[in-house]
């Protein structure tokens, strides 16, 4: 008696479905954890990137003002003025931060015009 040999069997291919499986749970958790790390350090530049930009025009006195930065859960605002409750509006400058970034520590950072220094040590955690 000849029995015909041709497919598969429901043992294989429970075996290769599973296989799949596992590789595309493995694929898809290390994707997810490289795009974290991307928006946290997206977050860290433009956090960075803001700093300098304000210590830079606070340290050649642009408008003849203190320059800051103040962090927000989504933008990071530059502005000209002592703190950013009595800044001058006009000259705020926005930058989106990314949301997968969880930013604490101090939100308001101020450049001294002409020295470029803080007036108290501050601290940012991403």
């Amino acid at each position: 008696m000849r029995f015909n040999t041709k497919g598969f069997t429901f043992v294989e291919i429970m075996v290769a479905i599973s296989v799949i499986l596992v590789i595309g749970t493995i694929g898809t958790s290390a994707y997810f954890g490289l795009r974290v790390r991307n928006e946290v350090s997206a977050a860290e530049n433009t956090i960075v990137s803001g700093l300098y930009e304000a210590q830079q025009q606070a340290l050649a006195q642009v408008y003849y003002s203190d320059w800051g930065v103040n962090i927000a859960t989504s933008t990071l605002t530059i502005f000209s003025g002592p703190n950013y409750a009595q800044r001058d509006i006009q000259y705020d400058v926005e930058l989106p931060i990314p949301t997968g970034a969880d930013i604490s520590g101090d939100t308001e950072v101020v450049f001294i015009r002409n020295t470029g220094r803080i007036a108290a040590d501050k601290e940012i955690s991403i």
